[in-house]
Parts: C-alpha cells; sequence; structure tokens
C-alpha cells in the first residue's frame, strides 16, 4: 500500500516585508489565529529560557542572601556592588540621620524557640541603608569615615554619646551599627538615650541584627557579626571602628572584632567610663585615630648619682598614673657607674607594668661602667644611644628629668597631643616642623636666669572669643629636656645630625668647632645643645601647653636637684656647679578626677599649629614666615662653618631623617 503523505503543518504567518502588513490571507481557515500564534514552537522554547532565567536569579538571589556561606567573610564574597561615597565631603548625603533604617522590626514569621536558632543568616534592614550610602558613587579607600559598632544595648548606652559627640565637632564622617539580639527600632533606641531630637546626633545608622536575632544561638550571632564587619568593609571602607571594649559588650562581638583587627583594619577598644575620661577621643580626626594602635612610646630617665628619692618619687608617679586601653610604655633607666644602695633596693622589687599578668618586665636599667667623669660630647652620644625608634614614624621617646613628678592624666594629654600633632590628616603640612610636646612650660628661658613669661596669642577672626594669654598653647624654638616628647621621626634626625656632626669633628679638626656654641644655662644636659642646634637649622618648634584650670601635669622638684654630670666637678681646680635660679611656686598636679578637656582651653580642642603663637629660643615673636627666613640664614652659615660646604655644594637635596644634606 503506498505511503499516505503527511499533510504539512500549519505554518504561522509571514510578515509582508513589501508592503509592511500580514498577509491575511495565508490564515488557515476555521481555527483561531491567535492560539496558533501562542502554540508555535519558538515562542514556547524562548518563553522556557525566561522562565529558567528568572528561576536561576531567584536560586543566585537565595543563595547569596539566604545561606550559611554568605554570613561567613571569604567564602562568597560581598554580594552587592554600591559605589561607595566620596571621601572628600565631611558629612555623607543621607536624607535622614537615621539612613534608611525606619524599618523596626524583624519579619514577624513563625518564630523559633529563644536562643535555638541556627538557620541561615540574613540581613533585612542593613541593604537600605548601604545603598543610601552608596549614592555619592565614589569607591576611594581613603575618606574620613569612623564606624562604632555595638551588640548589647549597655554598649549602646556606652558608645553613643561618645558617637553624637563626635559628630558634633564635625571632623569625621560618624557611622553607627547594630548587630545585636534586641528588637528596638533606632528611633526608641535614641529616645532611650537621651536623643530624641533627631538633629542632637547627626550620625548614620545601618541596621545590622540577623534576621531572627532574639532566637539565634551564640554561634549564629556570631557567624552574624562576622558578616556584617565585612559587609561594612566592603561597602563603607570605614578608617577605624570603634567598639565597647568593656564588660557590657557580648563576647561574640568582640571575638568578631579581633578578628576583623588581625586583617588589618583599625579596630578601638574604649574601656569603661569612656565618655568621661576619654572625651577627647572625639576630637581626633581619622588620621589620629588610625595610629592609634600603632603609636608608641618608650620612657627615658637619665638618672644621676645620690637622686634615689627623686627617682622613686617619679617612677610612684608613672605607677599611679592612667594609660586607659593602651598599653603602658617600656621605661629605660640609664644610671650611673655609682647609684646608692636604696635605688637598687627599690628597683628589683619595682614591677612594671602595673598589674603585670603576662609577667612581662617592660623595664631596662642601664649602668655605667666608667666611674670617670664624662665630657658634653660623650655625656651626649652616651644618652642617645639610649634609645632608636624601631619605626620612626610610629615610635617615639619621652625624656622625664628624675627631678619631675606626674599627674595621673599626662598619659592622656600625651597621646592625645600626639596623635593630633603627628598624624592629623587637617594640621599634615603645618605639623611637619613640630619637633615634640612639652609636659611642663619652664620657669625660666635656657639661660636659666631670666623669668619665662608665656606671649600673647595672635587673634584670628576665626577664633572666637579671643584667646588669653594664660590658656594658650604656644610653639617655642627652645627644646625641654624635663618632660619632652620627641617624635621619631625628629630624634632619628637628631641622631644621624650629632653622629655627622662628631664624626666631620674628627675627620677635619682644623676647620670646625669643637663643640655647639653654649645658649644654654649648664644646669641642662648638653646634648640639649645639639638638639638647639638641629631645630634652628630645620626651624623646629616644640609645642608648650596650657591650661585654664590652675594646675599642671609635671612639676619639676628643685630642692633634691643633683648637678649635671658633664659640668659637675670633681677636682678642686674645677669651676663650681652652676647654681639654680630662684625657686617658683609650684603649682598642683592634676588629679585623675580632672577631665583632659575640661584641662584645656576651647572646650578641650587642640588648636593648629599654624594658630599658636611661636617664639624664637631667646623668646622673640616670629611668625611662621620670619622663623622659615631665619632657619635658612642659620643653616647657610652652619654648612659653611660646620658642614664644610662652599658655594658649588651648598644646595644638596635634604633626605627625611637625615642631616646628610647639612654635611659636605
Amino acid at each position: 500500500m503506498k505511503d499516505r503523505e503527511m499533510p504539512a503543518r500549519p505554518r504561522p504567518a509571514a510578515l509582508d516585508l513589501e508592503h509592511g502588513k500580514r498577509d491575511d490571507n495565508r490564515k488557515p481557515k476555521g481555527s483561531n489565529w491567535a492560539t496558533k500564534i501562542s502554540l508555535s514552537p519558538w515562542r514556547i522554547r524562548r518563553r522556557r529560557a525566561v522562565m529558567v532565567v528568572i528561576i536561576i536569579s531567584a536560586l543566585a538571589y537565595y543563595m547569596i542572601w539566604h545561606s550559611p556561606a554568605a554570613a561567613q567573610p571569604g567564602l562568597l564574597g560581598v554580594p552587592l556592588s554600591y559605589p561607595v561615597e566620596n571621601h572628600n565631603s565631611l558629612r555623607s548625603p543621607t536624607p535622614s540621620p537615621y539612613s534608611g533604617a525606619e524599618v523596626t522590626m524583624m519579619p514577624q514569621a513563625k518564630k523559633p524557640p529563644k536562643r535555638q536558632f541556627a538557620g541561615p543568616v540574613s540581613f533585612p534592614q542593613l541593604a537600605a541603608s548601604l545603598y543610601t550610602l552608596s549614592l555619592s558613587g565614589n569607591r576611594n579607600l581613603k575618606n574620613r569615615r569612623v564606624l562604632f559598632a555595638t551588640a548589647s544595648l549597655k554598649s549602646v548606652s556606652n558608645m553613643l554619646p561618645i558617637a553624637c559627640e563626635m559628630a558634633r565637632w564635625r571632623r569625621n564622617d560618624v557611622h553607627f551599627m547594630l548587630m545585636g539580639q534586641d528588637e528596638l527600632s533606632i528611633p526608641k533606641i535614641l529616645e532611650l538615650n537621651g536623643f530624641a531630637d533627631p538633629t542632637s546626633c547627626s550620625i548614620s545608622w545601618h541596621d545590622a541584627r540577623p534576621n531572627y536575632a532574639p532566637q539565634s544561638t551564640l554561634s549564629r550571632m556570631e557567624i552574624s557579626t562576622a558578616a556584617a564587619y565585612t559587609h561594612a568593609q566592603y561597602f563603607m571602607h570605614p578608617q577605624v571602628i570603634i567598639i565597647d571594649g568593656s564588660a557590657d559588650e557580648y563576647a561574640y562581638m568582640l571575638k568578631s572584632a579581633r578578628a576583623v583587627a588581625l586583617k588589618g583594619q583599625t579596630v578601638i577598644h574604649l574601656p569603661h567610663n569612656s565618655l568621661e575620661n576619654l572625651l577627647w577621643v572625639t576630637r581626633l580626626d581619622t588620621g589620629s585615630l588610625h595610629a592609634w594602635n600603632k603609636a608608641t612610646i618608650d620612657i627615658v630617665i637619665p638618672a644621676s648619682s645620690h637622686s634615689s628619692g627623686s627617682l622613686i618619687r617619679l617612677l610612684n608617679s608613672l605607677r599611679k598614673a592612667d594609660y586607659f586601653s593602651l598599653t603602658p610604655p617600656k621605661i629605660t633607666i640609664d644610671l650611673p657607674a655609682t647609684s646608692d644602695l636604696i635605688t637598687g633596693s627599690y628597683l628589683q622589687n619595682f614591677v612594671w607594668p602595673p598589674n603585670n599578668l603576662l609577667g612581662i618586665n617592660q623595664l631596662t636599667v642601664r649602668r655605667r661602667t666608667s666611674a670617670k667623669n664624662m665630657t658634653p660630647k660623650e655625656a651626649s652620644l652616651h644618652f642617645l644611644e639610649t634609645f632608636y625608634p624601631i619605626d620612626p614614624f610610629y615610635s617615639h621617646v619621652l625624656i622625664l628629668s628624675p627631678q619631675v613628678e606626674l599627674s595621673p592624666m599626662f598619659y592622656h594629654f600625651a597621646i592625645y597631643s600626639l596623635l593630633e600633632y603627628h598624624y592629623s590628616v587637617y594640621g599634615s603640612e603645618q605639623n611637619r616642623n613640630v619637633l615634640g610636646i612639652s609636659l611642663e612650660v619652664p620657669a625660666t628661658y635656657l639661660n636659666g636666669s631670666t623669668t619665662f613669661d608665656p606671649p600673647i596669642p595672635p587673634q584670628h577672626e576665626s577664633k572666637a572669643p579671643a584667646i588669653t594669654e594664660a590658656n594658650s598653647p604656644f610653639l617655642w624654638q627652645a627644646p625641654n629636656s624635663n618632660t619632652a616628647l620627641i617624635f621619631g621621626s625628629k630624634w632619628a634626625e637628631f641622631h644621624d645630625f650629632v653622629s655627622r656632626r662628631l664624626n666631620s669633628l674628627t675627620e677635619n679638626p682644623e676647620r670646625l668647632p669643637s663643640a655647639p656654641e653654649m645658649k644654654i644655662s649648664k644646669f641642662r644636659p648638653a646634648w640639649l645643645e645639639y638638639l638647639l642646634e638641629l631645630a634652628q637649622t630645620r626651624g623646629y618648634s616644640m609645642v608648650y601647653p596650657a591650661f585654664q584650670s590652675s594646675g599642671t601635669l609635671a612639676i619639676v622638684h628643685n630642692e633634691l636637684f643633683q648637678p649635671i654630670e658633664e659640668f659637675n666637678p670633681k677636682s678642686k681646680g674645677d669651676p663650681k656647679p652652676p647654681s639654680l635660679p630662684n625657686p617658683t611656686v609650684e603649682q598642683p598636679l592634676f588629679s585623675s578626677r580632672m577631665l583632659v578637656t575640661h584641662l584645656l582651653p576651647s572646650d578641650g580642642d587642640l588648636p593648629e599649629a599654624a594658630l599658636m603663637p611661636l617664639l624664637s629660643y631667646e623668646g622673640r615673636s616670629l611668625t611662621p614666615p620670619e622663623l622659615v627666613l631665619e632657619a635658612e640664614r642659620f643653616t647657610t652659615a652652619f654648612k659653611r662653618e660646620v658642614g664644610g660646604c662652599h658655594s658649588n655644594t651648598m644646595h644638596i637635596w635634604r633626605v627625611e631623617q637625615s642631616a646628610q644634606d647639612l654635611f659636605c
């Protein structure tokens, strides 16, 4: 039987390209045209493809936001890809202080038993604030963002006033992230902490509490906080993360913060009562805060013979000082060849740092072997060898005379001033010529005979009300040897300067003077002459403090003063040792109950270096351009008379932390 031919399948109508219309004459009769079109194979395949894409997209979204791997940093990366805010603006362009955090409660589905839920982690309210943050469209890693992160409500109460105070100074872009298990809305948290008015706390909020937070296990909350930190670092790039380091914060929060710190993120643990004791932190910018855990201070004490009483008094004051959450500084005591038994017995039982739980001794005692009286040159070299910075940018030295007694708050002021005048991004150019910081104002000029009167500050239009002479810090070209915090980069340069100067003296004794011109009284150490010489060549100055309250951070007691060894005669033919100036009335030390922000003028805000009065070493008032001109003249004369330079070798490229350009 002949095979029957299969009828041709109806085909959809073609498009009449010539006439621009469909060929209606080709429609199959007795059928619905629209139905035939919808059931055509190529249409079906296209619809199936669209459905597959939608299903795959939905599965990918679920895997990213709801899988356990998404909550673990480093497994899936960060799922969102919003642009990062422009760091040049001081405030983020958020439409409201809550930054999209008005969604107040978690989804009200059927809740698992309390503290037993260990399912996948998601952040229902975090995307809104991160999207708002990303509107500026900038991905720069350098910005002014500071992130406060908390989990417990007690820590929120501890950190929120500090964050609001920092935002009030507008030096940083302040953000606050919640990572806990409570269900209070952000407006309610503000209200309970005394900030019901949104304008009273202009910070950006981020709600990083996971779904089913109250029912979550501790291990799930640990995963959640780690993931929240990852999101914050990816979208926000905070320069500093500040957390509550007290017992009020949850352990899983502290553990996650330590993990973030190990990856290179600056994390500051503020101790208990930081609002009262560390309010000065709110005045620092991101450049200063970034160096919080990196900057170190070593203390050097050059002891003298028969000074056990003074040395013990100084060490006792160091033991009573408040070092808050930072590691106490290392101490190096430089003893002479002959020291009394009282000093040795005391040092044997002296434990440093206080409350040394790890049993690591941070006290170093050096003792000279030769009992011969040192010359000023030998004494200067010996003293310089007591310290050298491991990292000149972060390692600094605090020189303390044995005659000094310190306030318990001295370390607060030292760290505050160090972070502001050495690391601040606002005054980085102005602070390049700051040699260091003094903790006290000397009673006399460097000659030791003329009473010193603090200068009257210049009046600036931006400063209102006018600053009086009693409450303004100032810059002085004269260095201090009683309480001098010298920056590590300047100390490294000073070390190189003295080394080159004395080596040049040995190699060319016929053309170089044997020592600097004596401009300083002999009851100050000999190394101070070399430091003054370096300050004159470079135009360096030291910051001297001023306080609006009656008192001081350091007292220099002269009743047990011992002559400086290099100027102390030992034979009958030697001149008599220098006599001290007339004693002055000693001001009381600030107690531990007095806050640094209350002691300093301008509500605890340290002024910029360009706004402070500036004095030459002999006490003349100068402007910064005048100081630069004087430094250039002094440098030219020094290079010709001491450095052995001629007209064709005068201009040598200057290298940081080196004095090689001063010697030919």
